[in-house]
């Protein structure tokens, strides 16, 4: 009887060992994948910002620019055409509230 136990103890430990390191490292690649699409996506908002601090109507907010794309954007901070129109605003505001508060940084606060 005292070998049953020690073999069920033995089995109990090793599996409690392998459930804490799968739920582990599961979870955290998949938060950090998140984080760095959001992250990512918050850096475009940002971008497209007007210094008026509205945001243009119809840009991808999933959009990877080039170079010469991003300086085009840039180029373009002091036009006056940000809207607020059928929740192109608020989704901003809400996607950057959620970057800041996954990321800290205060640029994004700032935006929002």
């Amino acid at each position: 009887m005292k070998s049953h136990r020690y073999i069920r103890r033995k089995i109990l430990c090793i599996t409690v060992v392998l459930l804490a390191v799968s739920q582990r490292t599961a979870p955290a690649s998949k938060d950090e994948n998140s984080r760095t699409e959001s992250h990512q996506r918050a850096e475009v908002i940002l971008l497209y910002q007007r210094n008026s601090g509205g945001w243009p109507k119809n840009y991808e907010r999933e959009e990877k620019l080039s170079k010469k794309a991003r300086s085009k954007v840039l180029s373009e901070k002091n036009k006056n055409d940000a809207m607020i129109d059928n929740g192109a605003t608020h989704t901003e505001i809400r996607l950057l509230a959620d970057a800041y508060h996954e990321t800290s940084d205060n640029r994004f606060r700032d935006a929002a």
